[in-house]
């Protein structure tokens, strides 16, 4: 069990938290404030403070003097003297984001470094103790380094921090940490990892991910045994002792599935810690603590859905049960069935990823690349498996930098995109082909520079950006029956074109068809299902728009009203028959005036069948969140113009975009 019973910890971020440090740090100080992360200021020192794991320890200085008892037992660590002020040093690093400061930060805990001494830019002005807490939340991000994320969060006993404020407003700080295991020990949990993948596991690379996992987690439950101690929390503890808590179970998990390169988290309540797995499109739970000791037969908490683990005295703590955490993180609806599973018919992927080449194959909805990493996809190949009797394949294209689309489709397993060239995806549509394509549908998203996670695109849409050198950083792709769609993600919304340079006078080419009419520009052409319209970084205000629905297959329209500089709402803002509507022109031409709002609506039969989306880039906010079906997008009271704007329509109650905070600013 987990030594204190308090409120989990909070550091494991989403992807879409990550993505708000990037462009609202204030949300994510926001959420932080929520969380109750402890951060504990010192009495005597007003320029330190501590922070420590409070489910491994009852306080700093336990933390401590676990940290220092580790380091002497294998003498070749320095214990750090912790009373050591913040002093400037000839080669300290310079951090310029949080995103530098996080990564910095990772690796060197990573390293199990006693001592981690940076200068943060601070162009936010933030406070010492909330920089911190900011950029802790990026040390502890998930990113696919299985000995960083979870790993390193439940490996870790503490901080103190030491800051300086600079004459250029940056913060210097300096961090004593203390850790659950050192260098030597992290040192010997690499070589048995390795041992394992050699021996015990060998040929896993050729192995089902169910076997993997039940490869595994048979031989924890066989090898190890819970046994209660203050130094039995760590992965070493489980690695190499044998002899460890729950907290040693799913680290021990975490990374040996993660160095199998399958997708897993450590999820926790007040007192138990265990495990999630990704196995195609969903996730499941397993919990080795609790079926240590068991044969196969008797295994209770392998593989099974979420509900049946809740039942079983494992409710999540509050951040792992948010709508955002089940969003990343999908459950099955019931317990793994392999037989099911290993006769379907199948995709098989895998990328070739900036600075790591190519990853292993992953299959059936699992992400291939790189979330929160910066990192572009290069290559991909893709082949199916477990065809039968089937007459079908596979063929896929790239949108490649400088190159643009690959002119021949490459199929089954044909690397499409470069090697060596540095050179990154921006783009990529998928197909099936032979006689019995017509039998199942191909899904497939891409996880888009500045954007996240886009939509399901299938059977040969096109998916990513165009116009705005924008890298794709990973791809989930799955195969499925005719007529089913994926149990998570939004259905359209996949492709984002920059439109201003189009020249397209088609207004029904997708769902929702829409142009403006930008300052010195003119009309632009037509875009479709959230495309970009208007500009950006070159502050042209919009001064019209037009919008169109496409083939929907039902009855009804769009209609709109926008708020003109010196007009106010054109109509009446609040009766939308008084509105423009299917390709009526709202807002000015000729008279220079800016756009400053804009409210959309479907109406008749089609808005019982979908919602429609818009978000709009204001001026001096940037890209503000996303409104649905009627409500105010833009500033008011503010003078602010807008430059561009994004419209989708999707199926009725799908999840938003992306962000629906701050849509709409006023004084």
């Amino acid at each position: 069990m987990l030594r204190r019973s308090k409120k989990v910890i909070m550091w494991l971020l989403t992807g879409i938290m990550i993505f708000s440090v990037a462009f609202s740090c204030e949300g994510i100080v926001a959420n932080a404030a929520i969380m109750n992360q402890q951060v504990e200021a010192t009495e005597n020192q007003e320029t330190s403070f501590t922070d420590y794991n409070e489910y491994a320890f009852g306080s700093y200085e336990e933390a401590v003097a676990a940290s220092d008892s580790l380091t002497a037992q294998t003498n070749g660590d320095e214990i750090v003297d912790s009373a050591n002020s913040v002093e400037a040093t000839a080669d300290y690093v310079k951090c310029s984001s949080v995103a530098a400061a996080g990564k910095y930060v990772r690796e060197a805990m990573a390293a199990r470094k006693s001592t981690i001494e940076f200068n943060f830019r601070n162009s936010a002005g933030y406070s010492a103790e909330t920089a911190y807490r900011i950029i802790k939340d990026e040390v502890f991000k998930e990113t696919g380094v299985y000995n960083q994320g979870a790993y390193l969060v439940w490996n870790w006993g503490g901080n103190k921090v030491y800051y300086d404020y600079q004459d250029d407003g940056s913060i210097l700080f300096n961090i004593k940490a203390s850790y659950l295991s050192t260098p030597q020990q992290e040192k010997l949990i690499d070589a048995e990892v390795a041992r394992l993948l050699n021996n015990e596991f060998a040929g896993w690379e050729n192995m089902h991910d169910y076997e993997k996992v039940k490869m595994v987690y048979k031989w924890m439950t066989t090898n190890f045994k819970y046994v209660e101690g203050a130094n039995n929390h760590s992965t070493y503890s489980g690695m190499i002792n044998h002899r460890t808590v729950c907290q040693g179970f799913a680290t021990s998990m975490y990374r040996l599935l993660g160095e199998m390169g399958l997708n897993v988290r450590v999820v926790a309540n007040d007192v138990h810690g265990w495990n999630i797995v990704q196995l195609g499109q969903y996730w499941y739970s397993l919990d080795a603590t609790w079926d240590v000791g068991k044969t196969e037969t008797r295994w209770a908490y392998f593989l099974t859905d979420y509900t049946l683990f809740t039942i079983k005295d494992h409710t999540r703590g509050a951040e792992y049960d948010t709508a955002e955490y089940h969003e990343d993180h999908p459950m099955a609806s019931g317990a793994y069935d392999y037989s099911a599973h290993r006769d379907a018919v199948g995709v098989d992927y895998r990328t070739h990823v900036e600075g790591y080449g190519w990853q292993n194959f992953v299959y059936d909805g699992s992400m291939s690349g790189t979330e929160g990493e910066s990192k572009r996809l290069e290559g991909i190949e893709i082949k199916l498996g477990n065809t039968g009797a089937y007459d079908i394949g596979v063929a896929y294209q790239t949108h490649i930098e400088r190159y643009g689309w690959e002119t021949v489709w490459k199929e089954n397993g044909q690397m499409s995109g470069t090697s060596g060239e540095s050179k990154r995806l921006e783009a990529i549509r998928i197909k099936l082909t032979g006689a019995d394509a017509d039998k199942f549908d191909i899904y497939y998203r891409v996880h888009a520079e500045s954007y996240g996670w886009l939509g399901w695109a299938k059977n040969g849409q096109e998916s990513g950006t165009a116009g705005q050198s924008k890298r794709l950083e990973g791809i989930q792709i799955l195969i499925l029956e005719k007529g089913q769609t994926p149990g998570y993600g939004i259905l359209g919304y996949s492709y984002i074109d920059y439109g201003k340079n189009s020249k397209s006078a088609d207004a029904a080419m997708g769902l929702v068809n829409y142009r403006t009419h930008v300052e010195q520009f003119g009309w632009q052409g037509f875009v479709y299902d959230g495309s970009i319209s208007g500009t950006s970084g070159l502050s042209k205000r919009l001064e019209g728009i037009t919008i169109n629905l496409g083939n929907t297959g039902y009855e009804g329209g769009i209609r709109y009203t926008t708020h003109v500089e010196q007009y106010g709402w054109q109509g009446d803002k609040d009766n939308p028959e008084t509105w423009r509507k299917d390709g009526e022109m709202s807002g000015t031409s000729g008279e220079s005036k800016r756009l400053e709002g804009i409210r959309i609506q479907l109406y008749g039969e089609v808005a019982e069948h979908y919602d429609v989306y818009y978000r709009v880039h204001a001026e001096s906010f940037g890209w503000l969140g996303w409104a649905q079906n009627g409500a105010d997008a833009g500033t008011a009271g503010l003078s602010k113009r807008l430059e561009a704007i994004q419209i989708v329509i999707l199926p009725k109650g799908s999840s938003a975009p992306g962000s629906t905070a701050r849509a709409f600013v006023t004084k």
